[in-house]
């Protein structure tokens, strides 16, 4: 059984694939789906246990990179655009250097393709270890810690919600994903030999990712990166400026 699978919600053009992050789902790419599908053959998925996906499977990001290949396959596309939200880039990443001849650009968004430094490697753990003391108090105050205190202010009712959907999911899917992330293969320099077109796009108030984190990895790659003033949750709180900013949009 796949892990994932693709949902089209437009046939007008080349392929673009919106991959959620952590915690997240599909429905939260709407804002800028809804602008790309006039013009593009638009594509999301539901990362294993969140979303409609209720898969509660352990995988890798390998895992899922070899089951979007194979939707891919399945219907007969050969190049897309990925737009890859914090996890979302991490599956993008993993999904480019496993098939780099299917990527005709790669977004990282409040991403990136390096592995998890040590020290977010202790907190991947501390988190495990929360979870199983205390629970969805974790998912909680993770979606809590995805927002700058301005956007907490003007965004009360999106963070709600999204607390609300996080409580839902299943505590096991919560830790494979965590453990997924954790444990994902370094992708950077197995992808500056390719000559890909990535690109990033970074929030300059983002505590999750540093903008300083993702300004390193842009230099060592050569790739351009677009800041915007935001925190991590930059689809949501700024998707008017990411839009702006997509290297395909014409």
């Amino acid at each position: 059984m796949p892990h994932i699978r693709l949902k089209q919600l437009s046939d007008q053009g080349a392929a673009v694939i919106l991959i959620h992050g952590f915690l997240g789902n599909s429905v939260q790419w709407q804002p800028i789906a809804q602008v790309l599908q006039s013009n593009y053959s638009v594509y999301t998925i539901d990362l294993p246990g969140h979303g409609s996906n209720t898969s509660l499977e352990f995988y890798t990001l390998t895992d899922l990179a070899k089951d979007l290949v194979r939707d891919l396959n399945e219907r007969h596309i050969d190049l897309v655009h990925v737009i890859g939200h914090s996890m979302g880039g991490y599956v993008g990443s993993a999904f480019a250097k496993a098939h780099p001849e299917k990527i005709a650009s790669l977004t990282l968004l409040n991403s990136i393709a390096g592995a998890d430094s040590a020290q977010r490697l202790t907190l991947r753990n501390r988190s495990l270890e929360f979870i199983e003391r205390y629970g969805h108090a974790y998912t909680s105050m993770a979606i809590a810690n995805l927002f700058t205190d301005l956007e907490k202010v003007t965004h009360t009712a999106m963070i709600e919600n999204l607390k609300n959907a996080a409580a839902a999911m299943n505590l096991i899917a919560v830790k494979n994903a965590i453990i997924a992330m954790r444990d994902r293969v370094d992708a950077l320099h197995m992808l500056d030999d390719k000559g890909l077109n990535i690109n990033y796009i970074a929030g300059t108030q983002d505590t999750i990712l540093p903008i300083a984190q993702v300004r390193k990895e842009a230099v060592e790659l050569n790739k351009p990166i677009a800041e915007i003033d935001s925190g991590h949750m930059s689809l949501l709180t700024s998707p008017e400026l990411i839009i702006e900013r997509l290297p395909f949009i014409e």
